[in-house]
């Protein structure tokens, strides 16, 4: 079983350091009910940005989620379109 979480960045002030304030970096665990409202989430089509604000799960959390359990889904190619149709890389092959 894999578990998956996500991080909370939390800042203290120390009483040393003239009361800097410094992050804690916890892990939380991710809930089953929260992994399987991530997971029809990314079956609907939202970004790993969109679920991350909505949820407040990290994206690499929600992307180690993807990749585990929804790996069929295909990351999203940024950039402009091809310039060449599947046809002629086909022929140029």
């Amino acid at each position: 079983m894999w578990y998956i979480h996500h991080v909370i960045v939390q800042h203290c002030q120390t009483s040393h350091n003239n009361n800097l304030n410094h992050p804690i970096i916890t892990m939380k665990p991710v809930s089953a009910a929260q992994r399987n409202h991530i997971l029809s989430l990314l079956d609907s089509g939202h970004s790993g940005y969109d679920i991350s604000s909505q949820t407040g799960v990290s994206i690499a959390s929600i992307s180690r989620l993807c990749y585990r359990h929804h790996p069929y889904i295909k990351k999203v190619s940024g950039g402009h379109p091809s310039k060449l149709s599947e046809q002629d890389i086909h022929y140029a092959i």
